[in-house]
């Protein structure tokens, strides 16, 4: 017969050993995530970037008459674009004065929504970052658009968004609007 105390020291040990074992499997779980999540570096690898609006309106003349995104780069490429944006008004005059960027650190993307038949369109920003996946940052933006028989306003309208960006590790700009469909796409 096995005396009752080796049976209970043999269930401590087993116990002891399933602890080892668990506690093992959660060091190495701890120390994968760590090494997928950082970059060889040591740093974090960046998940997102941040953006913000600086510019919207819903008539933005020298667009395409279809949807379009640009990069802008420089203080010279804003102002070009910027003219453009604002010509429809009247002499020329009243153009607000383009928006101050940092430009080794930011660039922007000028959302063109295209040509429209009436009011009623327009362009939002839906997140305060840019998420980046494969070398592309994408850009979530609300594309509104007037239900059918809804009461518009009778006008050609041509919405856009002017969007400043953080510059990153990504070569492409994606747009996407607040369904997860791709709208657009401006390689840098």
């Amino acid at each position: 017969m096995i005396p009752v105390s080796s049976i209970i020291y043999s269930h401590y040990q087993e116990e002891k050993d399933v602890r080892r074992i668990a506690l093992y499997f959660m060091l190495v779980a701890v120390l994968c995530n760590y090494g997928c999540v950082n970059t060889p570096g040591g740093q974090a690898a960046e998940t997102a970037v941040a953006i913000e609006a600086v510019h919207g309106a819903s008539v933005c003349t020298g667009a395409s008459t279809s949807p379009d995104a640009v990069w802008i780069e420089s203080q010279q490429m804003l102002e070009v674009h910027w003219q453009r944006m604002h010509s429809h008004r009247i002499g020329g005059g009243g153009a607000p004065s383009p928006p101050a960027i940092e430009w080794e650190t930011h660039g922007l993307v000028l959302i063109y929504m295209g040509q429209k038949r009436s009011g009623g369109y327009g362009l939002e920003l839906m997140k305060p970052q840019a998420s980046l996946k494969g070398g592309s940052a994408y850009i979530e933006v609300k594309w509104k658009e007037p239900p059918p028989n809804a009461i518009v306003t009778m006008m050609i309208t041509s919405p856009c968004l002017l969007v400043k960006i953080q510059r990153g590790e990504y070569k492409t700009v994606v747009i996407v609007d607040h369904s997860g469909r791709r709208r657009l796409q401006v390689d840098l």
